[in-house]
């Protein structure tokens, strides 16, 4: 980062000194008409102090620039961190003659073969690998119509179905055996993920090295064992949207790692940026559990939004006309406590079109299970009402429409 930051600056400095020796230039000594003088030296005073303001601006961008170079510099420290830490708990498991948790060398170059009732043997992952590969390109090539608003390829959107099939397939093979929140749980398992990984960048010319499979297994296999532990930590009592966005934060954390140790190529091979992170475009993320989970909520004045939960949003708990006054000034209340950034949030076509990042579903999840909590207080829920909140397992995600010619 530091070579690229330092041309940005080169860049900038160079073109400030440009525009400024044409100002000083200009303003130079030269014959003037009788009476002209002073006005064109006011007039080269204003232009030299817009420059100078000019200046300014750039040397606090500069400053910015510099700020994250640093904050760059201190991930790269972190990720390094991260592989050596790996690296050594997989020397201190070969020094004690075991592999992963849960996993044996496998011929195939696979991963965890034998967790699971050993479901991933079924699966046919060079198909995997070249559906996923050619589907995720597939993708990232309609997002710009469809960021329009627009229609768009239909040839391409019936390929990406054809693929999807083959998707849909595989995960049902291990569906099972496999833990996550329904079948799209399943398949963003880090175990299924990680040879998911391997056989589209293997399909696609972009093999991981032998050191980048030594530590992704690493990565998977703890991410593996911090599932287990997520899971084991719930009870009948659960709320079903909190398993949802802290299964989504687990796999947030997962493929944050497994991506740090790829090249950028890789990365975005895998999960090409125009639709990173975005429920129904993205193949290699959490924003998968959230599909057909979600509900987008288009608003222009948040007493849309308060009307939406009353009387939608929360209308499964059978409210009477008195319980619902007193709904509509506890989701008041609550919605003016949610951050303006995050109500606010910038919307385009996409998100409009249900296509929303993940982490804004799993910020609104938290929100809305606290609200749901604070509607139990509030109307003293009865047994049936509370076992209904502990079901609830969908996100409403507020989006503000775009003002008129944005």
């Amino acid at each position: 980062m530091k070579p690229q930051t330092t041309v940005i600056i080169a860049i900038v400095t160079a073109f400030l000194g440009l525009a400024v020796g044409t100002m000083i230039n200009r303003s130079g000594p030269e014959t003037t008409a009788p009476g002209e003088a002073d006005g064109e030296r006011s007039e080269a005073e204003i232009e030299i102090e817009q420059l100078r303001e000019r200046n300014r601006i750039l040397q606090a961008e500069n400053e910015a620039i510099a700020r994250e170079s640093d904050r760059v510099e201190k991930d790269i420290e972190e990720y390094r961190e991260r592989i050596a830490e790996l690296l050594e708990r997989r020397a201190e498991r070969a020094a004690a003659g075991e592999s992963a948790p849960g996993t044996v060398p496998d011929a195939s170059g696979r991963f965890f073969m034998d967790r699971y009732n050993g479901a991933m043997k079924k699966v046919d992952w060079k198909s995997v690998g070249s559906s996923m590969g050619e589907m995720s390109q597939l993708i990232a090539a309609i997002v710009p119509s469809l960021s329009r608003g627009e229609a768009p390829d239909m040839t391409k959107v019936g390929k990406i179905q054809k693929l999807n099939n083959n998707l849909i397939a595989a995960a049902a093979l291990v569906q099972q055996d496999m833990p996550g929140a329904g079948i799209n749980g399943a398949f963003s398992n880090p175990a299924f993920m990680v040879n998911a990984m391997s056989s589209t960048l293997t399909a696609v010319d972009k093999p991981l090295t032998d050191r980048q499979r030594k530590l992704i297994e690493t990565i998977a296999a703890d991410w593996i064992v911090a599932d287990e532990k997520r899971r084991k930590a719930y009870d009948e009592t659960t709320w079903t949207v909190r398993k949802l966005y802290e299964e989504a934060e687990l796999k947030d954390g997962f493929f944050h790692d497994a991506f740090a140790v790829m090249t950028p190529e890789q990365v975005e091979a895998l999960s090409p940026e125009p639709s990173r992170a975005r429920v129904r475009l993205d193949l290699f993320s959490s924003s998968l559990i959230y599909v057909q989970r979600v509900r987008h909520v288009p608003f222009t004045e948040t007493s849309e939004v308060i009307d939406f939960f009353v009387n939608q949003g929360l209308a499964g708990f059978r409210m009477n006309d008195e319980e619902k006054v007193r709904a509509k000034d506890m989701v008041t209340a609550w919605l003016d406590e949610v951050p303006t950034n995050l109500l606010f949030r910038e919307t385009n076509a996409l998100d409009l079109e249900g296509m929303v990042h993940s982490d804004r579903v799993t910020a609104w999840a938290k929100l809305e299970a606290d609200m749901v909590k604070r509607l139990s207080e509030t109307i003293e829920f009865d047994e049936k009402r509370t076992n209904l909140a502990r079901m609830v397992g969908g996100v409403a995600v507020p989006l503000k429409k775009p003002d008129d010619g944005e």
